[in-house]
């Protein structure tokens, strides 16, 4: 049998994971036995062999990245199949495409060897350009070289502008990130300086405010007092010199001007006319014995009578009114004097934390400013003529609707003092 040569493959670049996957699913394929793998990264320094399922080389499989230089699984009969990428002896070589080595063993028979071959020629997406080559002259093989020489050198240059930009970025946000870092930290101190202030002023405050309480809690009593005995004088004051000039406004007194008027020409005008008809009487025989002249003379000196007494009665009121008045301010400022006993008293109570018995406040401030002194006296003549009747009759009947009710002396007081309590 002829000695069998490795076979070279060009294929697009793949993620780790997924190139191993496939080199087992041809191995698989292909009934060759697995014996290990070696496996070479870019950051070790040198290769590794151990099994295929090495707790080693499959967290790096999980990555799903380009780090493996290459990757081979070696066969029972010393055969192996090789992914190459060559990425750790020149990094500065830009390339998309890795190269897959078929290696037969010593014993491998011809068909597991093709039949690997086929498998990986139809599991990975192969870049053979042998046929495209062998096809053109030395000046387009060397056109072509160039070329390809030259993307490589614009290639190296936009991997440096763009590592440059990278780095310039990298360079600007961590120069951003460092002054944003300082200027927190130079806010952070000033707001915990502000903070430390602010708590200094506000520990202040509170205790000004403590003080100021203290203090207004000792003056409390003290100020109360002293206000309210001032006010106690002042009207205290005001009701002496009151009392002092006592009398009418000027208003009041043009108010009664329109009915003194009115009385005194009643009173005049029935006068004049009851001393004329007495004189003319006196002076005529006939008019003396004449009952119309003596019925004229009568009524007009009842007239007159009747209008003098009711004018002196109305001058009686008025003066009684003002008196009455003047006895209530000196009433006023008596129960003035005992409300204030009171206040001090139920104060000076309360200041052993004590409430006031009710009814010692209702005993010593009964009857306080209560201006029912009596009965009201009558306001007008039909007042005084029913007052002088009831006051003066022993019974009383009423008529109401169809009710008749019979009132005697004693009813009649309980009446006049049910209404007095109503009004």
């Amino acid at each position: 049998m002829a000695q069998l040569l490795a076979a070279h493959i060009h294929i697009v670049r793949i993620p780790d994971r997924a190139a191993f996957d496939l080199l087992r699913t041809a191995a698989s394929e292909s009934n060759l036995p697995i014996r290990d793998v070696t496996w070479d990264c870019v950051l070790h320094q040198s290769a590794t062999t151990e099994p295929v399922s090495a707790p080693k080389l499959h967290p790096v499989l999980d990555l799903n990245s380009v780090l493996l230089n290459y990757i081979q699984i070696n066969f029972s009969d010393n055969g192996y199949v090789q992914l190459l990428r060559n990425i750790k002896n020149a990094p500065d070589t830009v390339s998309i495409s890795d190269r897959l080595t078929i290696s037969p063993g010593n014993n491998t028979s011809e068909a597991p060897f093709f039949a690997l071959l086929a498998s990986c020629r139809r599991l990975f997406e192969t870049l053979d350009k042998t046929p495209v080559l062998e096809q053109i002259n030395d000046q387009q093989r060397q056109y072509l070289l160039e070329r390809q020489t030259s993307l490589h050198r614009l290639e190296r240059m936009q991997d440096d502008f763009f590592n440059k930009l990278q780095e310039f970025t990298i360079g600007q946000t961590r120069n951003f990130q460092a002054r944003q870092k300082e200027l927190e930290d130079k806010f952070d101190s000033r707001v915990t300086e502000l903070n430390k202030t602010h708590e200094g002023k506000l520990t202040e405050l509170d205790e000004e405010k403590k003080r100021l309480d203290e203090k207004r809690q000792t003056m409390d009593l003290r100020d109360s007092t002293a206000v309210r005995r001032s006010i106690r004088e002042d009207v205290k004051e005001m009701l002496l010199k009151r009392a002092a000039s006592f009398k009418l406004s000027d208003t009041a007194g043009r108010r009664r001007l329109p009915i003194a008027a009115a009385y005194v020409f009643l009173s005049g005008v029935l006068g004049i006319f009851a001393v004329y008809l007495f004189f003319t009487t006196g002076s005529d025989p006939a008019a003396a014995i004449n009952p119309y002249h003596i019925g004229r003379l009568i009524i007009a000196t009842v007239g007159f009578v009747l209008s003098l007494s009711f004018f002196i009665r109305w001058l009686n009121d008025w003066s009684q009114q003002h008196a009455d008045e003047e006895f209530y301010m000196k009433r006023f400022e008596l129960d003035f004097e005992r409300a204030s006993f009171v206040v001090e008293w139920a104060l000076e109570w309360a200041k052993e934390k004590e409430e006031v018995p009710p009814y010692l406040i209702e005993r010593l401030s009964r009857n306080l400013f209560d201006s029912h002194s009596g009965d009201p006296a009558p306001s007008t003549a039909a007042d005084a003529l029913a007052s002088a009747l009831f006051g003066s009759a022993a019974t009383a009947k009423l008529k109401i609707g169809d009710n008749e009710i019979s009132l005697d002396r004693k009813g009649i007081r309980t009446l006049k003092k049910s209404e007095v309590e109503g009004e």
